[in-house]
């Protein structure tokens, strides 16, 4: 017997060995892994190097795979997954239940590279060949199925995915004790789909009855949990509740620096989305080193060319822009839409969305006719994927009126605001904080233009919702108090003109003292006032 065949034999028997000793990648294991991984490694080298063709050098490549994947160290797990599936299709029937598995994990562990087309194929395939073994109603379809809706979720298919949802969740909840993790996992996702398109409440109850499983089910510091606290934040976030995604988003963040280590995808995440909200309350000091943080983190777990790359080069762009620092936003932007456009194509509401802040940033930089040429298509791809009624149409809707309005093309513009305003109104009623903002917009608009009577009753409209809403006393209210005196003053109506300025500097002499600035021009403007009446008199 020769010297090689001799160690091959022997290396199979420890391939049996650490096979039946190796556990599976669930995270309450990886303590374990982690022990076993050195030598678990070297003897996956050891089966390429010895041409060790077995069954159980492939379960064995795909388990390790596996663990080396949760933890972010992808090329090695793509070389040992690639290994796997050539042994198992040399050996056996391509079309088993060892091939699937490893087809379903490698296309998971490219759409994880942003490798979605590739992905996509991969766990089609093992889908077929779990369809063909065991039907229509078995786990290994649900899991498929889920991961599917997952891939078409990231590049924006939302109609694709959300059928493939449902179907997973139906059969896990068919096969399934209801609080199985596996269930929470779909009702996450799901809730993932509804959060994007809109549908707030859907999502909300989802998530809910997703965290509160994991939260029972799982161990402590469980990264899917950590997942669950993040999503529900990113919900509250998009309302505009930062007080409670706030502290959601902190949790989510020490549970992953805790669980997969502070240079894991995932932690880069939950910093961009803790910075999300720094930069919201304007607190761009505490933002900036958590997006750096986040950027170099996906570049070097990533790649310089996948789409959360980009949405860290997107976000620290925007911080750049809100502080004034053009030329550092600019490139920065640059890159993130290249990156999109060749990741996910034109017809993505990242690619539009990196549209609509490139475009205002070619404003401020005099590039107009770039600027409106930009935000066009970013509305109309964002109107085709989410519909007009979205949040981010009408936000779309309005950085165009804006554009339109600063170049005065008035008559392009006043369409524009006045759908945001119809759209708001209708979808969220009168009293809605987005209602309000898109009435003022129309009343600015029609101020500027000279629209006088136009201005004066939408501003009029606005101040009985303000006093409702926010109060008498509140200083948003003395501002639109002091802008339908400046109509009324413009009009020759000097007595109404003066009925508001008094109302209006009350408010500011209370709130922010005599010597605000505002104040001062609001009592410089009374008083002028006060001489016109008498001159007329």
């Amino acid at each position: 017997m020769s010297k090689n065949l001799t160690w091959k034999k022997r290396t199979e028997k420890i391939v049996s060995r650490v096979n039946k000793i190796f556990p599976d990648s669930k995270f309450e294991n990886w303590n374990l892994c982690e022990d076993l991984i050195l030598s678990t490694v070297v003897t996956c080298e050891n089966i390429k190097k010895f041409g060790i063709e077995t069954v159980t050098a492939s379960l064995l490549l795909n388990l390790t795979a596996n663990y080396l994947k949760d933890k972010a160290q992808y090329s090695t797990a793509q070389t040992l997954y690639k290994h796997a599936l050539t042994i198992n299709e040399e050996i056996s029937n391509s079309k088993d239940l060892n091939t699937a598995s490893i087809l379903n994990n490698l296309g998971l562990l490219y759409g994880e590279q942003g490798e979605y087309l590739q992905a996509i194929n991969l766990i089609q395939k093992a889908l077929k060949i779990n369809q063909t073994l065991f039907g229509q109603e078995d786990i290994s379809i649900a899991n498929n199925s889920d991961n599917l809706a997952t891939l078409y979720y990231e590049q924006g298919d939302y109609n694709r995915a959300l059928p493939l949802y449902q179907q997973a969740l139906n059969i896990r909840e068919n096969l399934l004790t209801a609080e199985h993790p596996d269930i929470a996992n779909t009702l996450n996702n799901l809730a993932a789909l509804h959060d994007t398109t809109g549908n707030f409440t859907k999502a909300l109850t989802l998530y809910q009855r997703a965290l509160a499983i994991r939260e029972k089910m799982l161990c402590e510091g469980h990264p899917d949990t950590a997942n669950s606290l993040n999503n529900l934040a990113t919900l509250f976030y998009l309302q505009g509740d930062y007080q409670q995604a706030q502290p959601l988003y902190q949790r989510a963040l020490i549970s992953k620096e805790k669980s997969l280590g502070k240079k894991h995808p995932d932690v880069a995440i939950s910093l961009d989305n803790l910075a999300a909200i720094y930069y919201q309350q304007k607190k761009h000091d505490l933002a900036l080193p958590l997006y750096q943080r986040a950027l170099i983190i996906q570049e070097t777990s990533l790649g310089k060319q996948h789409p959360h790359t980009a949405r860290s080069l997107n976000n620290l762009a925007a911080l750049h822009e809100i502080q004034g620092k053009f030329k550092q936003a600019l490139p920065l932007y640059e890159r993130a839409l290249k990156i999109w456009k060749n990741t996910l194509g034109v017809e993505h509401i990242n690619t539009a969305s990196c549209m609509n802040n490139l475009a205002g940033l070619y404003y401020e930089l005099s590039f107009y006719q770039e600027a409106i040429a930009l935000s066009k298509q970013s509305l109309e791809i964002t109107e085709n994927i989410l519909g007009e009624k979205h949040q981010d149409t009408l936000e779309s809707l309005n950085n165009l009126a804006i554009l339109y309005e600063k170049q005065q093309q008035y008559q392009q513009a006043q369409p524009l605001y006045q759908r945001v305003l119809n759209i708001t109104e209708t979808k969220l009623g009168p009293e809605h904080p987005d209602t309000i903002q898109a009435i003022n917009n129309l009343a600015e608009f029609h101020d500027v233009i000279g629209n006088n009577s136009l201005a004066l009753k939408l501003y009029k409209k606005l101040l009985v919702i303000l006093e409702k809403t926010l109060g008498q006393e509140h200083l948003k209210t003395a501002q639109i108090m002091n802008n339908i005196a400046n109509l009324f003053r413009d009009k020759g109506e000097y007595k109404s003109a003066k009925l508001y300025y008094q109302k209006s500097l009350i408010i500011y002499v209370e709130n922010l003292g005599k010597e605000d600035t505002t104040t001062k021009i609001i009592k410089n403007n009374l008083l002028q006032l006060q001489e016109l009446i008498e001159a007329c008199e």
